[in-house]
């Protein structure tokens, strides 16, 4: 379970140094990985699709560690990639749909200090920088994002939508209920 420590809302910027050049992708094994986050913060990119009119967000049961449970989508952003570059490929990623980046709006950050994660060595946890996003998306996407979530992280139930009432009821975690009172104050 997440708990809140502390609450505040913190303008964010992006400076970017001129004749900073493209910084190449570079994956490492497991084990590196695993040791690189005991080193260094992982920062990502979520986000959650809603609907403005019915104030509602749509959600997906995670199977897989962190975050078990209903839970938005997300990543891990690359180095050296904006952090609106990071949502636009990640969504893609997990739901198959290619959406302009000024589709989605940036709402809030969140740091996340995790107990254990799915991948080995699982009890290293982790301490995770977020950048949250909300996307409105229609009908139609909505079904496709629900069908092309991964299998492997998502419990095949599709996106399904959560007013704040349907939140606090089924125990959604508190961290969801925070994103949710900033995207509808």
């Amino acid at each position: 379970m997440l708990h809140r420590i502390y609450h505040a809302k913190v303008p964010y910027q992006l400076y970017v140094e001129e004749g900073h050049k493209k910084m190449p992708r570079k994956f490492l094994d497991e084990k590196t990985y695993g040791e690189a986050i005991q080193a260094f913060v992982v920062v990502c990119a979520d986000v959650v699709p809603i609907n403005r009119k019915r104030k509602t967000f749509y959600l997906a049961k995670r199977s897989s560690k962190p975050f078990r449970g209903w839970w938005e989508l997300g990543g891990r952003i690359f180095a050296g990639e904006p952090e609106d570059v990071a949502i636009g490929r990640i969504t893609k990623r997990e739901t198959g749909l290619e959406l302009p980046t000024k589709r989605f709006t940036l709402i809030r950050q969140n740091r996340y200090f995790c107990k254990d994660r799915q991948q080995e060595p699982q009890d290293v946890g982790c301490d995770s920088l977020v950048f949250h996003y909300v996307v409105e998306l229609s009908e139609e996407e909505l079904q496709t994002a629900s069908s092309n979530l991964d299998e492997n992280e998502y419990e095949q139930v599709g996106l399904q939508e959560f007013d704040r009432q349907r939140i606090v009821s089924e125990y959604v975690s508190e961290a969801i209920l925070d994103l949710y009172d900033t995207a509808f104050p």
